[in-house]
C-alpha cells in the first residue's frame, strides 16, 4: 500500500498516485477539511472529473453526503455512488422488526468467511441458458448460491445528458470533458440493472454477471 500525499482534486497529486493506470478509484467524502455537505461533495465532483481527465476508462465509486448531489456524480462519469449513512435507518429498522438482519448484512458484505457475497463472471457456455441451470450448476460443483444477475445495458450518450439547457454545473463537466479531448458522443451511459431471483425460466445474457452467496 503506498501513501501519496497532497490534495486529491489536484491533478499534479492524482498523476504521482499514477492514476493514468488505475482500473478504478474510490472517493471518500472530505468532511475532515470541509465539514459543509456542499463543499464535501463539491470537491468529490472535482476529483472525478480530474480522475477522467486523466484515465477515462477508470471506474470510480465515490461517497456522497447530500443525495441530491448524486445526479451531477453520475454525469461526471462516476459508476457507483453512495450516501453517507444511508442505510442506517434501514438497518436499525430492519433488525428491530426482525432480529438477526444486521448480522446477516454484516456476513454477506463483509468480504470474510464462507457465507459473503461475490462477484461471478457467468461462464460462457451459461450464456443463452437459463438461471435454474446456472444455479444447479453452482450448487453441484460447491461454488455458492447463485441469488441473481448485474446487467450492464449502454443507453444513452452523455452529449445528451449534458444539454446546452442543463444547469451551470453541467456545463461545467462538458466544458472540462471538452478540455480534456474526450468525445462525449462515445461516453455513453451505462445503465445497470439488478436482478435478484429473476425466476427459473430467466435466460442468461452475455452481458449479465452473477452474484453468488458462499466460497
Amino acid at each position: 500500500l503506498k501513501f501519496v500525499r497532497g490534495d486529491f482534486v489536484n491533478e499534479n497529486v492524482l498523476r504521482r498516485a499514477n492514476v493514468v493506470a488505475a482500473g478504478s478509484a474510490i472517493i471518500l467524502a472530505d468532511t475532515a477539511r470541509n465539514p459543509e455537505q456542499g463543499n464535501a461533495d463539491e470537491r468529490t465532483i472535482l476529483c472525478s472529473l480530474a480522475l477522467k481527465s486523466l484515465n477515462e476508462d477508470i471506474r470510480i465509486s465515490a461517497e456522497l453526503l447530500n443525495p441530491n448531489n448524486a445526479q451531477h456524480l453520475k454525469r461526471a462519469g462516476v459508476e457507483n455512488i453512495l450516501v453517507y449513512g444511508e442505510y442506517n435507518g434501514f438497518l436499525l429498522a430492519g433488525s428491530a422488526q426482525h432480529p438477526g438482519m444486521t448480522q446477516v448484512a454484516k456476513e454477506l458484505l463483509s468480504g470474510q468467511g464462507t457465507h459473503s457475497l461475490s462477484r461471478r463472471e457467468v461462464p460462457s457456455h451459461f450464456v443463452g441458458k437459463t438461471f435454474k441451470e446456472l444455479s444447479d450448476y453452482f450448487l453441484q460443483a460447491n461454488k455458492g448460491v447463485l441469488i441473481g444477475f448485474l446487467s450492464q445495458e449502454k443507453k444513452m450518450d452523455l452529449a445528451d445528458m449534458l444539454a446546452d439547457d442543463s444547469s451551470a454545473i453541467d456545463a461545467f463537466i462538458k466544458r472540462k470533458f471538452q478540455e480534456a479531448e474526450i468525445d462525449l458522443s462515445e461516453e455513453q451511459k451505462e445503465e445497470l440493472q439488478i436482478k435478484l431471483n429473476p425466476g427459473g425460466e430467466y435466460v442468461i445474457k452475455d452481458t449479465d454477471v452473477a452474484f453468488v452467496v458462499g466460497v
